[in-house]
């Protein structure tokens, strides 16, 4: 696979509340089983956050575009909707705005966290204006996440870690990764790009989801780079932006700071419409990437 990187600091994780929580004519059970609804077309997105919720013991639905988290909103009820802003067919804001008017005389509302890497003001104002309660940046951290998601439903949301539950009991929901991979032992570490110990704590000290991760990321890494090469090679700035995000994205939930930061820089070169240093970046971010590729070969069971 054919992956010096940007030195730019990585962007903190953080979260910031911007709505006092819902009021709704259900109020939440203490210790009860919440659900939730994940819109997020990023499968490496997907199975962590869903890894994550399923882990507290809660009950998590994963769908891949905004038009989808519609649809689902009409025919079920969820407690929390965590919702990424950057989708296709139909964004994270669009979704928002017509999930608050399928909502409107029902008495409730449903409380919706937006989950973003880096939202500037004029897209936040946006957020804000479409019913969005709240921000979280990704890679999520579940230290933030579920706190967060106390004080908006009112429900004592950290439970102890357990099991998740089996596919069949979520006929609804589609299940991404669900192909089971063995635990992986943790080799020495060396020197790379890959902090592992950083990695396995996003992965909150589980092998095996690291494992998987890892996994994701090398099947669904060759098409984004394509994507990259194929916008670099026609001067496309939006499709150089869109593909890099996604890369970034993917880099975010393995640590992978330097990198992450490279792939953040083309992304910003897009929205920007200048190209004067990306042929050097992404020269660079290939090289890093094919060292990425030899680490994480090594986290295969």
């Amino acid at each position: 696979m054919d992956f010096q990187a940007s030195t730019r600091p990585s962007t903190g994780r953080r979260m910031d509340p911007i709505m006092p929580p819902p009021s709704s004519s259900e109020p939440g059970i203490p210790g009860g089983v919440l659900r939730f609804l994940v819109a997020d077309d990023h499968p490496v997105n997907q199975f962590l956050v869903r890894e994550l919720i399923e882990m507290r013991g809660h009950q998590a639905c994963v769908v891949a575009d905004g038009l989808a988290a519609v649809k689902l909103c009409t025919e079920q009820r969820f407690d929390v909707i965590l919702m990424d802003i950057q989708m296709p067919q139909l964004n994270g804001i669009e979704a928002t705005q017509r999930i608050r008017e399928l909502e409107q005389g029902s008495g409730r509302t449903t409380p919706i966290v937006a989950l973003t890497a880096n939202t500037g003001p004029t897209e936040r104002d946006a957020c804000l204006k479409a019913g969005i309660n709240a921000f979280l940046s990704k890679p999520l951290d579940p230290d933030l996440l579920f706190p967060l998601i106390g004080r908006l439903t009112g429900n004592a949301v950290d439970r102890p870690a357990a099991a998740p539950a089996p596919a069949d009991e979520h006929p609804n929901c589609p299940v991404p990764g669900a192909t089971e991979t063995p635990a992986a032992q943790s080799p020495a570490p060396r020197p790379g790009f890959l902090d592992r110990e950083a990695a396995l704590r996003l992965a909150r000290g589980n092998a095996k989801v690291l494992s998987r991760l890892a996994e994701l990321f090398r099947q669904q890494t060759p098409a984004v780079l394509e994507g990259i090469r194929s916008a670099i090679e026609r001067r496309c700035p939006q499709d150089l932006s869109f593909h890099a995000h996604r890369l970034k994205g993917s880099l975010s939930f393995l640590a992978v700071n330097e990198l992450e930061s490279a792939a953040l820089m083309l992304e910003q070169r897009g929205k920007e419409g200048c190209w004067d240093d990306v042929p050097e970046t992404w020269s660079g971010l290939q090289t890093g990437l094919t060292a990425l590729d030899a680490e994480l070969e090594t986290l295969k069971p």
